[in-house]
């Protein structure tokens, strides 16, 4: 599966959910964010919003404890 991960650049300093994980195009909000696998960045057309630039990878696995977000 595809993820890419930005940082929420919108999040107040309270807010816990500072990443945006897009998976597979859905978006998911994470506390952290642990990759375990090999990422590369992309540059991303994002409907409604624009060019965004991400961290990305092809995961095999995602995990979530509580609001962190594991990517395998």
């Amino acid at each position: 599966m595809i993820v890419k991960l930005r940082y929420k650049t919108d999040a107040k300093p309270e807010d816990e959910l500072q990443w945006r994980v897009l998976i597979d195009g859905v978006e998911h909000h994470a506390s952290e964010v642990r990759i375990f696998c090999p990422s590369f960045t992309t540059k991303d057309m994002i409907e409604g919003v624009g060019e965004k630039w991400h961290m990305s990878c092809n995961a095999n696995m995602i995990e979530w404890k509580n609001k962190i977000c594991i990517i395998k």
